[in-house]
């Protein structure tokens, strides 16, 4: 064993070589096939998800074509503001919190379509330049708190086998996650601290 580095050793064939690709063929190896197949297909499901939301988001984002403040979302977002303005969020950041249940991934993607980003600025140099710092960590406690995704929801309903608990536990996370988003942004308030 190296300083600060562990080494393991690799098991070998009866034949002296060691495990590798063509160790897949072997009957012991087979059993975790359909595994990646699993994983490779709910990734695939997943990607089309996401992407199927960053389009409805652009799209909604984008009609009935006088500008984003003018659109069908933004007029969506403007109707949560009394949610907005106790947790110290915009509409684009209620809007990409909503977008986050179907996945955790849509939150990033709706912040970019929402948010743009400046002649060569990245997202998170335009957040940084937009989001006044006590409105940054209401969104980000509320998104690490938030209803887990769609897919974690259908499991939920499945190993409870009912749509009560699944319902109550949807809603208990959402007013934890919610509370804690308005707690950490009154006390940021109240302390002063980057309120742009």
């Amino acid at each position: 064993m190296n300083a600060g580095r562990t080494t393991y050793a690799v098991p070998r064939r009866a034949h002296g070589h060691h495990h590798g690709a063509a160790a897949l063929s072997h009957p012991q190896c087979a059993q975790h096939r359909p595994l990646r197949l699993g994983q490779h297909l709910v990734l695939r499901k997943a990607g089309r998800l996401i992407l199927f939301i960053s389009v409805l988001i652009w799209a909604l984002s984008y009609f009935p074509g006088a500008g984003l403040e003018d659109s069908y979302l933004a007029r969506f977002g403007h109707s949560l503001a009394p949610v907005g303005d106790a947790l110290g969020l915009d509409w684009r950041l209620l809007v990409a919190l909503l977008a986050s249940f179907v996945a955790k991934e849509n939150a990033i993607a709706a912040l970019g379509i929402l948010y743009g980003s400046a002649q060569g600025a990245s997202l998170a140099e335009t957040l940084a330049a937009t989001v006044p710092p006590a409105s940054a960590l209401s969104f980000i406690a509320a998104t690490m708190l938030f209803i887990p995704c769609a897919a974690t929801i259908a499991v939920m309903r499945q190993e409870t086998g009912s749509w009560g608990w699944t319902l109550f536990g949807v809603a208990l996370l959402l007013v934890i996650a919610l509370g804690a988003a308005a707690l950490v942004y009154q006390v940021c308030r109240l302390l002063g601290f980057g309120l742009g």
